[in-house]
């Protein structure tokens, strides 16, 4: 039994040491390695069909079978390959793309044990990215010198990609992209223009893909925006006013804008860049408001400009004339008037009085407020109609009631007192007559005042014009004697009083009949100096006495007029001729001037013999003439050498180049005999010194030929022009400078004059705008005007000298003669002017008058200047910038200054002065906008692709080694359970 059992034993423990031994040479005799060798572990490739390369090495054999495998699919299965020889198989099918894993089986061809490769990856993509850039839009514009781009970079394969952006064809930046998704790029600082903008993707096979070339405008500058019409706080009657504005733009050519009214937006729209663009506004109410334009570019750059007001008024305003009330009288030609203007908006109103309908003086005056306004142009005597204007800002204008004014500067006459006569005698006195005539060469309804003995008694009005008026007054006291007279006042309070006083006694009427004695010695001409001398006798009866004169006898003076009425009893008479016989007799007359002409005293006569020669002339003034003639005058004389009375004086006139030989008895130069006051000399020599003597002669031939130093006048007769060259003004010297004239005359003679003119106060030199003062102009231009009216408009058309103003007008208030208007330009600051004004200046001017003063002109003046383009842009100054400045006690004054007109070369501009003085063209630079500094952003760090994880490489069970295993244990659990059968059956239990 138990050798049985061990025989048993060792046939089992020999079989399994054959079949281990069996096993181990089936071990040894499998696939030692596979090495995989191309495509490399996670390559990338275009190809879709690739060549696969690896090498199988066997133990054993000389040849193995391999199967290549991608992505699951088996590739050339049971491929004989030679051992250990690199060996390159092509996938049968093409290959999608897309990453795929691969790995080679190999088995011996003896042992049918397979073995496997390590897995790679290979990375297929054939086909490029797509880029698209999504923001901004193609042709868009912005603000951002470095502007970001949103862009979408799509790949099939890869899942992050490189990309570059290029501006303008070279590199800006570069980073990486995930697949599919919004990547934001910022571009590196970019210029102001217009730029080509293109993003390249590029994926781990290298293959590109390019967006569209976008365009992208950058404009990182402010446009400007300037309203050039209407002017700065104009008025208008249009509610939907039209605006003029000028938006100009670095880049852009087309800009947006906002008219903004009070804060709220207006209009909207689009202009051409540096282009005048009209705007008509939505309808405004009436009143102020403020308007700005806003200028807006494509990449929404904007700015506002400067804040306008627009005054929008629509109502007309008031006008009234408050004094003098209507239909007044007044004796002043050029009368005060009291008007009120009113307006519902406008704070300072315009008027102009017109005179039975035409313009006689205009000015401005507060909002209602009582003004005082005189008329500027004297009016004629006589009815006027007179009418004021009210013209606001806005040009709404209203006119007042017709006013009447009557003018009326004569006055009135009392042309004769008729009752009661002079040295009358009025018998009763209890009523007594007066009687008047009055004239006045307008007014029909005179006042009057009766005086008696100069004082008022009484009044009334006259009956018509150049009528006789009467009335009475009561109650006069006997043998009084009185003297009265008469005034009347016309309407406009012109008064005129009687030349003289009437006498008249309440008393006896009966005249004297006794006279004085006249004997014949008491009239002669006892001093033969022509005038008769009469004395007489007095009458004790008499209180006053008449003198009569005749050619012949006098026994009643009834048809006579008295010569002389006196108090005196003697008188001389020096109304006579030479050679004449004059017959003298006087009356009596007693308190109340009562005379008897019949009762006369003797007569006697006397015959006038004049002797005496007259005195010289005196004042003999001799003066040049334009011309060259000589005018020659003289005073008369009026008593001859003895004092007596000289009349019928006549005159030699006497012309000699050597006094001291001058005889005026016998003299050839004697070159006029007249009976006038002056003698024109015109047939002389310029040049030659001559002396003029002027001698008298009497009606009787008595002659004065003294010479003596009031009758005679040296002088050189010139011939001198009109014409003055006159020096540079001197410096300014408590607020006035001087200059000479000088003109050279036909005889050789200097005439000098001298001007004068104010002048701004301290000293030649000033602050920022100070530096060289100029003395001497560098150019001038002058016009003379030899008379002007009142009321004419005088205009100097300065453009044939360049002195930068082309024209100045202005209205004169009178007449005036010899004027004139003198322009200067300066190259530098002139002398007199303490210091420039503000901003760039243009040039430096003078306008400066001769014979007239600044109240001598109406209203403004208008000045016209031009200024050159070229230097508007080389100082960067707008064409609106510009302005005339005034200069005024030591201070620029700005004045209201626009656009005229231009040209290829000029600007023409307009402004409106208060008068003449230095004046400045000016303008401001227009400043450029400051750049911030941009900041640099750091590039971010570049994401580098993400390596593929590789397969995780695990334990490979060796197929013929595990097979052998297997086959063991089956043998051995085999026999064991067959052996363990077998012996239970023949031993069964017991």
């Amino acid at each position: 039994m138990g050798g049985r059992y061990m025989k048993k034993f060792r046939f089992t423990t020999l079989f399994l040491i054959l079949i281990t031994i069996l096993l181990a040479f089936l071990v040894n005799a499998v696939i030692s390695s596979i090495v995989l060798v191309s495509p490399a572990n996670d390559t990338w490739t275009t190809d879709t069909t690739p060549d696969f390369s690896y090498n199988a090495t066997s133990t054993s054999n000389a040849t193995v079978l391999c199967e290549l495998i991608v992505s699951n699919v088996g590739y050339g299965v049971n491929d004989t390959a030679a051992n250990n020889t690199v060996i390159t198989r092509t996938a049968n099918d093409t290959i999608a793309e897309g990453s795929h894993l691969w790995y080679v089986n190999c088995t011996d061809t003896d042992v049918a044990v397979e073995v496997q490769s390590e897995i790679w990856t290979l990375n297929i993509d054939a086909t490029a990215p797509t880029t698209t850039i999504t923001s901004p839009a193609n042709n868009s514009w912005v603000s951002d010198s470095s502007p970001e781009l949103l862009v979408n970079m799509t790949d099939a394969v890869d899942t992050t990609l490189n990309y570059t952006a290029f501006v303008d064809g070279g590199a800006n930046a570069t980073g990486t992209a995930t697949s599919g998704a919004i990547t934001s790029i910022n571009l590196t600082t970019l210029s102001a223009g217009t730029h080509t903008v293109f993003v390249e993707a590029l994926d781990e096979n290298g293959n590109n893909g390019t967006s569209s070339v976008w365009t992208l405008n950058i404009d990182t500058t402010n446009p400007t925006s300037q309203i050039t019409s209407p002017t700065n706080n104009a008025w208008t009657t249009d509610t939907s006013p039209e605006f003029l504005i000028n938006l100009t733009d670095t880049q852009d050519s087309v800009l947006n804008y906002t008219v903004f009214v009070d804060g709220g937006s207006n209009v909207t729209g689009t202009a051409d860049n540096n282009t005048i663009t009209s705007v008509n506004l939505t309808v405004l109410a009436n009143g102020a408001h403020t308007v700005v334009v806003e200028a807006r570019d494509e990449a929404s750059n904007r700015v506002n400009s400067s804040a306008w007001t627009i005054n929008i008024d629509t109502a007309n305003p008031t006008a009234v004339i408050t004094n003098p009330p209507n239909n007044s009288w007044l004796s002043d030609e050029t009368p005060e008037l009291l008007i009120n203007l009113t307006d519902a908006l406008d704070t300072a109103l315009n008027y102009t009085v017109f005179v039975d309908g035409s313009s006689n003086t205009v000015g401005s005056v507060l909002n209602n407020t009582i003004t005082s306004v005189n008329l500027t142009t004297s009016i004629s005597n006589g009815t006027h109609t007179i009418e004021v204007q009210a013209t606001d800002e806005a040009n709404n204008s209203a006119n007042s009631t017709a006013w009447t004014l009557n003018i009326d500067t004569v006055l009135p006459t009392v042309s004769q007192l008729n009752a009661p006569a002079n040295n009358t005698n009025v018998s009763d006195g209890d009523t007594v007559t007066f009687n008047f005539t009055s004239y006045d060469n307008l007014d029909t309804n005179l006042s009057y005042i009766l005086f008696l003995n100069k004082v008022a008694n009484e009044t009334g009005y006259t009956a018509g014009n150049n009528t006789s008026t009467q009335f009475t007054v009561l109650h006069l006291q006997n043998s009084t004697l009185y003297n009265w007279t008469v005034q009347v006042t016309d309407d406009a309070s012109n008064i005129a009083n009687y030349s003289g006083l009437y006498y008249f006694r309440v008393a006896d009427t009966t005249p004297l009949t006794t006279f004085p004695t006249l004997v014949s010695a008491g009239v002669n001409d006892s001093d033969s100096d022509g005038n008769i001398e009469i004395g007489w006798t007095a009458d004790s009866n008499a209180f006053s006495y008449r003198l009569y004169r005749s050619a012949t006898n006098i026994t009643n003076a009834t048809s006579l007029t008295e010569i002389a009425n006196l108090t005196a009893t003697s008188f001389e008479d020096n109304t006579t001729i030479n050679g004449t016989t004059y017959w003298y007799a006087v009356t009596s007359l007693d308190d109340t001037d009562n005379e008897n002409k019949s009762q006369v005293s003797a007569s006697f006569s006397a015959t006038a013999n004049d002797t005496i020669k007259p005195k010289l002339p005196t004042n003999v003034n001799a003066t040049t003439l334009l011309n060259g003639s000589v005018n020659v005058s003289w005073t008369a004389p009026v008593q001859d050498v003895n004092g007596g009375a000289e009349t019928n004086v006549s005159y030699r006139v006497f012309r000699t180049t050597n006094v001291s030989l001058l005889n005026t008895s016998l003299s050839t130069e004697n070159i006029r005999n007249t009976t006038e006051l002056n003698y024109i000399d015109t047939t002389l020599t310029t040049g030659t010194n001559y002396t003029y003597v002027v001698t008298s002669l009497d009606d009787m031939s008595n002659y004065n030929g003294s010479i003596a130093s009031g009758n005679q006048k040296n002088i050189v007769p010139s011939g001198c022009t009109a014409e003055y060259n006159y020096s540079a003004w001197a410096a300014c010297t408590d607020g006035a400078q001087t200059r000479t004239g000088s003109r050279i005359c036909s005889g050789g003679d200097t005439t000098l004059v001298t001007e004068q003119r104010s002048c701004g106060s301290g000293g030649s030199s000033g602050g920022s705008s100070g530096g060289t003062a100029s003395t001497n102009p560098t150019s001038t231009y002058t016009k003379l005007w030899a008379s002007t009216a009142a009321g004419e408009k005088l205009t100097l058309d300065s453009t044939v000298v360049d002195v930068d103003i082309t024209e100045v007008s202005l209205v004169v208030g009178k007449q005036l003669y010899g004027i004139k208007i003198i322009i200067e330009k300066y190259s530098e600051k002139p002398t007199g002017v303490s210091e420039g004004p503000a901003g760039e200046v243009y040039s430096y001017l003078s306008i400066d008058k001769v014979n007239f003063d600044n109240a001598d002109i109406t209203g403004k003046v208008t000045i016209s200047f031009k200024v050159s383009k070229a230097w508007l842009e080389e100082n960067g100054v707008a064409e609106g910038g510009i302005t005339l400045l005034r200069y005024v006690d030591g201070e620029w004054q700005e004045l209201s200054t626009s656009v005229s007109d231009s040209d290829e070369e000029y600007v023409y501009y307009e402004a409106r002065a208060e008068g003449f003085s230095f004046f400045a063209i000016a303008g401001e630079r227009t400043e450029a906008p400051v750049e911030q500094p941009q900041e640099e952003e750091t590039p971010e760090t570049e994401k580098q692709p993400a390596e593929p994880e590789a397969p995780a490489e695990g334990w490979k069970w060796n197929k013929f080694l595990a097979l052998a295993i297997i086959l063991v244990l089956a043998i051995g659990l085999f026999y064991y359970l067959f052996a363990h059968k077998g012996h239970s059956r023949k031993h069964p239990k017991h």
